[in-house]
């Protein structure tokens, strides 16, 4: 049975209580909104696992891209690294991002719209706008998870994409600890999802084409940390690795990924061509328009990306920004 798009949302978005940033909520999202990759680079061997990981969804968008046009949402999208990678099969691009140092990096094309932003806070999009999101490391990063959640419920079309990855649960250095009696702490993060978890999520209103863990070299993260070791070598070996550990313990890599399509048919393609509205009044705006005849005005940083935080009075409120 599938789930009405409109209603499923609405459902999620009405089961969360309108409540004010916790001091952890807020803490969090002022290191978000001045968040820049450069100062934690990643070790050899964690970044030969993210190389995998992006594979994976370079993969799931061309197989997606082979009979569709690709009209993305890049929640979290940072310096545009997915937007770079992805270029050869996406249609139009919205890219949202809380730090205007990552955004300042990103490298503009046509039909490229910047936004800075949360998933928690996506109103200047319409409803089933895009037909492919991307959540890569985003929802275990939100402070309030399950607003991104319906948010991304509301925006993506029936017959579309939903790729989610990021750190797993149920890695097995986790279940380790849990047997040994020791806690394990999930640094830097809100939230910590496990695949039993993220299905769980999916089922109601997607068919999953595929799911799988990767990164099973527990430990090699501080190792390469401390000695420098070739990614390429790192990469082959994680790799066999996988291969190997996903026969035993399929659920136990420390990253898992999901490409799931959404249930029902996709409408055609002008529908993605004009995606944005005015969080006040929902009328129709294209991007770059500074007013709306509803009064709101609409704020563009000089580089040209749309600044909803300005937007959004409970951020600026709660994070005291001017």
């Amino acid at each position: 049975m599938t789930f009405n798009l409109r209603q499923r949302s609405n459902r999620l978005l009405h089961s969360i209580m309108p409540q004010p940033l916790s001091a952890v909520q807020e803490e969090y999202l002022r290191s978000q909104l001045r968040y820049d990759h450069h100062d934690d680079p990643p070790p050899p061997n964690t970044l030969a696992v993210h190389q995998i990981q992006h594979e994976l969804i370079f993969r799931a968008v061309k197989n997606y891209a082979a009979k569709n046009e690709v009209h993305m949402l890049d929640i979290g999208c940072g310096w545009g690294d997915f937007s770079n990678e992805l270029d050869p099969f996406i249609k139009t691009y919205v890219g949202i991002e809380p730090s205007p140092i990552e955004l300042a990096r990103f490298h503009k094309r046509p039909n490229r719209f910047l936004v800075r932003g949360v998933g928690e806070s996506m109103d200047f999009l319409k409803d089933s706008s895009r037909n492919f999101i991307l959540l890569n490391s985003v929802l275990d990063h939100c402070y309030n998870w399950r607003e991104t959640y319906a948010n991304c419920l509301r925006v993506l079309a029936p017959g579309g994409l939903l790729v989610i990855s990021m750190e797993n649960s149920q890695k097995l250095i986790v279940k380790l600890r849990q047997l040994l009696g020791l806690k394990h702490v999930h640094e830097g993060h809100l939230e910590f999802f496990g695949v039993d978890d993220t299905r769980k999520l999916l089922e109601p209103d997607f068919e999953i084409l595929e799911w799988q863990t990767i990164g099973f070299l527990f430990g090699m993260h501080a190792v390469t940390k401390k000695i420098p070791l070739p990614v390429a070598p790192l990469r082959l070996l994680n790799r066999a690795v996988n291969g190997f550990c996903r026969i035993a313990a399929p659920k136990g890599g420390h990253i898992f990924f999901f490409a799931a399509i959404r249930n029902g048919k996709l409408p055609e393609p002008h529908s993605f061509a004009a995606p944005f509205r005015c969080p006040q009044c929902k009328r129709d705006l294209a991007f770059g328009e500074k007013s709306c005849a509803c009064g709101l005005q609409l704020p563009y940083s000089p580089e040209g990306c749309l600044d909803s935080v300005e937007l959004n009075a409970g951020l600026k409120t709660a994070l005291s920004l001017k």
